[in-house]
């Protein structure tokens, strides 16, 4: 047995090498994009309701984190902002379009309510407290004068 540099398993080496190279680009996930850690303890935090019914109806679909790779995209990237340009937007379209198939709309307001306040403070938008239709009406996806879809 020989003393040296300990090497480090291969995969821990490749994340390791990732991370540097994203750090040395700059890369940072966009705002309003995918949700981070902090986000998603925030959004649990503010919005206990909609995080339960979001696990409930939605993350089959969706993902945990909302951003499921063979399911449509909720907090990652613009992908949102692009399909919509307010909260009260995204708020309709779920209430008309989820969950999918015969089961659309089906859930109760209040729950359509939360899942919208839970996914908007899970891309860490701003989010007016009470959050009703109104409130969801103020909350930009896209910034102020781009058009959205």
């Amino acid at each position: 047995m020989t003393l040296g540099t300990p090497r480090m398993p291969r995969p821990a080496s490749f994340l390791l090498l990732a991370a540097t190279a994203a750090a040395a680009l700059g890369c940072r996930p966009p705002p309003g994009g995918a949700p981070s850690t902090r986000h998603l303890a925030e959004a649990r935090l503010a919005a206990p309701e909609g995080g339960r019914a979001y696990n409930l109806y939605c993350a089959s679909c969706h993902g945990e984190r909302g951003a499921a790779p063979d399911g449509a995209s909720l907090v990652d990237g613009p992908a949102l902002g692009a399909r919509f340009a307010t909260g009260l937007e995204l708020l309709e379209y779920v209430e008309q379009r989820m969950p999918p198939g015969d089961r659309a709309g089906s859930l109760e307001p209040r729950e359509y309510l939360a899942i919208a306040e839970y996914v908007l403070r899970a891309r860490g938008l701003p989010v007016p407290r009470p959050f009703d239709r109104a409130a969801a009406a103020g909350v930009r996806l896209t910034p102020a004068g781009a058009p959205a879809r």
